[in-house]
């Protein structure tokens, strides 16, 4: 019968056989890959703050406060060229305030 087929999978000795086997499985391995992969970050974060924050405090004085170079001086150029000929044009564009006199 049907009860007597439910007391068979159902009984003590099979229910604590999966409970083990579930048991053993998260604890022997998918905890093991968990810890191995947590702790790698974990690490990284250590050895940053071990390595990395006193870096940056020696450092800070060192450490430039603007940008510089040949490369930096070239675009800064090109970039105050291309707003001296946008203000030029906007002033060729509109008319004066106070009266629609035509620009020479």
């Amino acid at each position: 019968t049907f009860l007597q087929d439910v007391s068979g999978v159902l009984s003590c000795k099979e229910i604590n056989g999966n409970v083990d086997k579930f048991h053993s499985a998260m604890c022997c391995e998918f905890m093991t890959a968990v810890y191995w992969s947590v702790s790698g970050w974990l690490l990284i974060g250590f050895s940053l703050c071990l390595c990395g924050c006193p870096a940056l405090v020696l450092g800070y004085k060192r450490f430039p406060s603007q940008l510089w170079g040949k490369h930096y001086r070239e675009e800064d150029s090109r970039i105050q060229q291309r707003i001296r000929n946008a203000a030029k044009r906007d002033v060729n564009t509109y008319p004066p305030r106070g009266g629609t006199q035509e620009l020479v």
